[in-house]
């Protein structure tokens, strides 16, 4: 065990049961669109750390800042951006994890697969893999996201920008800017995508057919600001339509928060379950009631919760 794990479990694990059950609920409370958006969600802990006189405890705090950066795993409908589960990130375990964005995705995504919905899982590069693709291809379910170069999984010729001569090794061509290729695997499809940046895009698909993998015209301004022509593959525009679910409740929480300064690890938890139980509850009201105004709605909801007893 490292760092986290070792100078204090119980600043986090006292909220797992909340957690878990929040998690647990989101799922149950609501029916998600067959696309759903899986990727790692971050915030910052603000805490003084002039406060701390002793090196462990400059060294705790400091541990606690660099896992909060990246310290929660979401699951997102990508039609409405609400929340659909979620995982804390616990620190390093004794042993290093391999295909953890395999494992994290599977974690999201089921509940969803044990209740038998049939859905397309879309992710950033840390997450995509083919292990991931044939996995979900079991459950009828499909896959769209990026993948990183280095993956083995990725033949050579789709990350090569230079083409040499198998006769003539000193001879080389460069592959043309705006350009497409295709590779097949099973049901599995990664498109490389040359762009007109000169910048290499891999994508892996299996809810698209050979057909349905074609190239779109779109206008994008230039370094100079005209306006120009360039060829893009459907696929990657799909992606980009898709893929916003947790970056639209990540923007929507920070909007209206009821984060506070505090120095208190767990309470800075406590405070992001919140927000995002606020942002669940205002996305199923305004899914029954038309033009709803989200802080009128925090509003009257901190009001009635007041209430309570």
């Amino acid at each position: 065990m490292t760092s986290l794990a070792k100078l204090g479990k119980s600043p986090h694990y006292r909220l797992m049961n909340t957690f878990a059950h929040s998690s647990e609920r989101y799922g149950q409370r609501y029916s998600s669109s067959p696309n759903l958006s899986v990727t790692a969600s971050s915030f910052g802990f603000i805490h003084d750390v002039e406060t701390y006189t002793s090196v462990i405890d400059l060294l705790l705090i400091l541990c606690l800042i660099i896992c909060s950066m990246n310290n929660k795993k979401m699951c997102c409908d990508c039609e409405s951006g609400m929340v659909i589960n979620l995982q804390m990130y616990c620190g390093k375990c004794d042993k290093k994890e391999e295909n953890q964005g395999f494992r994290v995705t599977i974690d999201m995504v089921a509940p969803q697969l044990c209740m038998g919905k049939f859905v397309t899982v879309v992710c950033d590069n840390f997450f995509c893999s083919l292990r991931l693709a044939h996995y979900l291809a079991q459950y009828g379910s499909t896959l769209l996201g990026t993948v990183r170069k280095n993956r083995v999984e990725v033949p050579e010729e789709a990350k090569q920008i230079k083409r040499y001569d198998p006769n003539d090794d000193k001879k080389a061509t460069t592959r043309e800017a705006d350009s497409t290729e295709v590779y097949t695997k099973g049901v599995c499809k990664l498109v490389s995508f040359y762009n007109e940046k000169k910048k290499l895009v891999l994508i892996m698909t299996t809810m698209h057919h050979a057909k349905e993998l074609y190239t779109v015209q779109e206008q994008v301004r230039g370094k100079d600001g005209k306006l120009v022509s360039v060829h893009k593959p459907n696929v990657i525009k799909q992606y980009n339509a898709t893929m916003g679910g947790v970056d639209s409740a990540d923007q929507m929480i920070h909007t209206y928060t009821c984060r506070r300064r505090t120095s208190r690890w767990n309470v800075r938890i406590l405070y992001d379950l919140l927000d995002i139980a606020a942002l669940n509850a205002y996305k199923l009201y305004r899914h029954h009631h038309d033009k709803v105004d989200r802080l009128n709605f925090l509003n009257e909801l901190t009001e009635l919760l007041m209430e309570m007893e």
